[in-house]
């Protein structure tokens, strides 16, 4: 079966609204959503006190791709554009890097059925995209 192009970014912004909701319930603020950059996008924004953390989501349907996970597909470039991404909103908020713990986390999502699955990593890589 074919995934049309709507379907791949429908199960994505369900991705993202489930790591979200999911998030919130762990007492974290949605600080942005979908912050778009020339080069990069950071899906999520959010912060607990002074920790600070960008998200990378990755949703998949299982029946395409029953025996990996959706992280397996972030590699170092993806990494470091998210890192370049999470820079310029630091810059453009005006959020000083020495005065907020900041994160790099990676959510697999993985819907069955009509139910999501989260594989959440924290700290999955460093600011200068590596593992």
């Amino acid at each position: 079966m074919t995934v049309t192009d709507e379907q791949r970014k429908q199960l994505g912004r369900d991705g993202e609204e489930f790591v979200t909701e999911w998030l919130v319930k762990k007492g974290f603020e949605i600080v942005r959503r979908n912050f778009f950059v020339r080069g990069g996008e950071i899906d999520i924004i959010a912060k607990k006190d002074d920790l600070l953390i960008f998200v990378e989501v990755r949703a998949w349907d299982h029946q395409y791709w029953p025996d990996s996970s959706p992280v397996e597909t972030i590699k170092r470039p993806k990494m470091r554009r998210i890192v370049k991404a999470a820079r310029y909103f630091m810059m453009k908020s005006g959020i000083e890097e020495y005065k907020v713990f900041i994160r790099f986390d990676v959510a697999g999502v993985i819907r069955k059925d009509k139910s999501f699955e989260i594989d959440y990593y924290e700290a999955a890589f460093d600011s200068e995209g590596n593992v």
